[in-house]
């Protein structure tokens, strides 16, 4: 039937390599150059890099994704999906967020014969039952599937428990870091940061700004445990905070600057030991009937090797990468004996 067999092929490729987060093509084909080099044969692309993954790598099935955009929106549209939708294999992204044109953009898909094997990525269990699909790509560390699933599944995210909100790689930058006096030396630059926004006698626009800064600390600090990780915290600072305080304020003079500098790098260095801590926590009670992360043991190293290893509910492990050694290690860890 079309389900085992899609299930035995994939078992087969056990892993399948994950482009999505590379940028330019220099990198995008040195990575898959050398992954198919490495015996792999199953790629999970966007929808831009997918035919040039194909031309890089002979014999390769490539997972295009579509449902998003160059400006970041989402769309399920037919007329869009159809014209990204250009090899083989298609995954609808996020198909709950667009649902009124899902039938349509599968019947397009069909209809126009080239696309063989259709499935969707999201992070939701969305109802493949209702429309006769071929493959789910669901977060890995979600719930553990049963015999019964009407297509099979690949787990995506490999290093992301998005239930438990932790990141499953280790931050080297923590590891010699005294949490105590990382977190004197945080609450230190608090009082600092906040005594130099308490400020009376102002203009309405400086108080409005202050008093705004005064909040964007309170919220920060309750934020800590709400980080993954410290790649978290830091696209949210340069992509949100920092905008927002150049939107506040006009200028700000050294001293303030100087201030507000220190308050975000020691409140970083605490977000990275707050969620390498959270993670390894997490590891080493996972339950899930999934056994713990040894003291000796990568959190990458021990995420790929029980998701490899002891997830048969999954067809397939994806794993994101972001240059060669992340294909070398995954490899090596489909290669080795079950540790």
């Amino acid at each position: 039937d079309r389900t085992g067999d899609m299930t035995s092929f994939l078992h087969g490729h056990r892993v399948i390599i994950n482009t999505s987060r590379l940028l330019g093509e220099s990198r995008l084909s040195e990575v898959v150059k050398h992954a198919v080099g490495g015996g792999v044969r199953v790629f999970e692309s966007r929808a831009d890099q997918s035919s040039r993954a194909s031309e890089l790598g002979g014999g390769v099935t490539v997972l295009a994704k579509v449902g998003y955009r160059d400006d970041g929106s989402h769309s399920l549209d037919p007329d869009f999906v159809e014209k990204m939708a250009t090899g083989a294999a298609v995954l609808l992204e996020d198909p709950e967020r667009d649902e009124g044109n899902v039938e349509e953009a599968l019947a397009r898909l069909r209809k126009g014969g080239k696309t063989k094997l259709i499935g969707v990525a999201t992070t939701g269990d969305w109802g493949a039952e209702r429309h006769d699909l071929d493959v789910r790509v669901l977060p890995a560390w979600g719930p553990r599937r049963d015999d019964e699933e009407v297509c099979p599944v690949i787990g995506s995210m490999p290093f992301l428990c998005e239930e438990n909100n932790v990141y499953l790689k280790d931050d080297a930058s923590t590891l010699d870091v005294d949490r105590r006096e990382a977190r004197d030396a945080y609450v230190e630059a608090s009082r600092v940061a906040l005594e130099r926004f308490n400020v009376d006698g102002v203009d309405e626009e400086t108080r409005i700004g202050a008093e705004w800064i005064v909040q964007l600390i309170a919220d920060l600090n309750r934020a800590i445990p709400q980080f993954p990780s410290g790649s978290h915290f830091d696209r949210e600072l340069v992509g949100q905070i920092g905008p927002m305080i150049h939107e506040k304020f006009d200028g700000l003079d050294d001293d303030t600057a100087d201030i507000l500098f220190d308050f975000f790098k020691k409140l970083g260095v605490v977000v990275k030991c707050t969620a390498q801590d959270r993670a390894r926590d997490f590891a080493k009670d996972p339950g899930r009937g999934t056994r713990p992360l040894l003291d000796d043991q990568h959190l990458d190293d021990w995420a790929l090797n029980e998701l490899i290893h002891h997830r048969p509910d999954l067809a397939a492990i994806s794993v994101d990468v972001d240059s060669t050694a992340d294909v070398d290690k995954a490899l090596a860890i489909l290669m080795q004996e079950d540790k």
